[in-house]
């Protein structure tokens, strides 16, 4: 009772963002079990929290331990294995990570699993291009065919409707990148709508977003057909994904257990068509491997004319840099 009521503490600190103490609370739970002998699923669930704290902490070494210790009593807690390859990965270990995977019954469900064979030295180009592309039908089989949606309103002379999916409407840096484009867009030609994806709580970044959109909607909650459903009731006529295969994924009782579960939240919603042109940008550097994502905006820098074909979707080369940072307020004061 004790060791729940300690991890339950620490939990609610978790969640108000007081690590430290939230820490203390779950070495206490850790602590008891050792003493009781008994809880030992407890204790793993305490170790995982402890080494999803060392992570946001940036104490890579002392989260793998945790990760370890939680999965020496319970090797098939997925959040150990996880937490585990995240750390490998930040510390720079990454080919160890993606042999961590080979855990592959274990981490299947590992949220960035395509994106750490970008930074592989076992793999080729060409095989992470595989990879990407091997996911993308598979996710455009389970999803089923879909035909390209009608633009709502015909009239050439209305507002385009420009939407933004992503989990990093917040303090992020992905929105240093995205505040220019909205900012400071042609207001009579454009119309813009962001549906932010993320788990966690709007914070001032977000409301300085929504401020200058013309709409925003959070659907974290919702389920994917509802946010397809959603973006196709706003009239969006352009989709643009800001996240690839960094975000986390959906998984609810529409996804079940299935390969949608695992796929990121804005590439699963892209997957049902829900814009009749789609567009990945900003956050990833590869392609999204889904045939229904048109275009991928990048520039001759980038991804120089006469480089081989590697991608989904079709390269649209700005004459410019394809991105452009805006500092937050508060480096400007």
């Amino acid at each position: 009772m004790f060791v729940t009521i300690c991890i339950g503490i620490g939990s609610a600190h978790l969640d108000r963002g007081d690590l430290p103490e939230a820490l203390g609370w779950f070495k206490l739970a850790v602590g008891l079990v050792a003493l009781q002998g008994k809880h030992g699923s407890l204790a793993a669930c305490a170790f995982v929290k402890m080494g999803s704290i060392y992570n946001v902490k940036c104490a890579f070494v002392k989260a793998i331990e945790a990760f370890d210790k939680a999965i020496q009593i319970n090797s098939n807690i997925r959040e150990a294995y996880n937490g585990k390859i995240n750390s490998l990965f930040k510390l720079g270990y990454v080919d160890q990570a993606i042999i961590a995977q080979g855990l592959r019954d274990k981490a299947d469900n590992f949220k960035n699993k395509l994106y750490l064979l970008n930074y592989s030295g076992m793999m080729s180009r060409e095989e992470v291009t595989r990879r990407h592309q091997e996911w993308g039908r598979l996710i455009r089989a389970c999803v089923g065919p879909i035909p390209r949606p009608v633009p709502p309103d015909p009239r050439p002379d209305r507002p385009l409707v420009v939407g933004y999916i992503s989990p990093d409407l917040r303090d992020n840096v992905v929105s240093c990148f995205l505040d220019a484009a909205v900012r400071h867009r042609n207001k009579g030609e454009f119309r813009v709508v962001l549906y932010y994806t993320g788990g966690r709580p709007e914070d001032d970044v977000s409301r300085r977003l929504r401020a200058i959109a013309d709409g925003w909607h959070n659907v974290h909650r919702l389920t994917i057909p509802e946010v397809a459903d959603r973006i196709r009731g706003d009239g969006v006529d352009v989709l643009v994904d800001l996240a690839g295969h960094t975000a986390d994924s959906k998984q609810d009782a529409f996804t079940g257990s299935g390969p949608l579960a695992f796929a990121p939240f804005p590439l699963a919603v892209m997957a049902r068509r829900p814009a009749p042109v789609q567009v990945t940008w900003l956050g990833y550097g590869n392609t999204t491997g889904l045939d229904c994502v048109d275009y991928r905006i990048t520039d001759a820098l980038a991804d120089p004319a006469g480089t081989p074909q590697r991608y989904a979707e079709e390269l649209w080369r700005l004459p410019g840099p394809f991105l452009c940072f805006t500092p937050p307020p508060e480096c400007l004061a």
